[in-house]
């Protein structure tokens, strides 16, 4: 975790997740109203409720609920990095 926030009774808490080709995890639903939200910086990721999961590309943002099953990141295409 980045950085926890209390807000206006809400909890806001901020990550930096990376994810490697293949790798998914599956949520239980969080405390009732949880929202979550995303932004993709590199590759293509599925993120959301497991029912309806979203598909995100670089530069995409999603917002979904998170008080229902749902999956983290799922990079569908590995990054590829240059050496520096």
């Amino acid at each position: 975790m980045l950085q926890r926030r209390y807000q206006s009774g809400l909890i806001i808490e901020f990550y930096d997740l990376v994810v490697h080709s293949g790798e998914e995890q599956h949520a239980e639903a969080h405390r009732a109203g949880t929202v979550e939200h995303i932004f993709a910086l590199e590759g293509e990721l599925k993120v959301g409720p497991t029912t309806a999961p979203l598909s995100l590309q670089p530069s995409d943002y999603a917002s979904y609920p998170a008080d229902v099953p749902h999956l983290y990141p799922l990079q569908l295409w590995p990054l590829e990095h240059s050496s520096p």
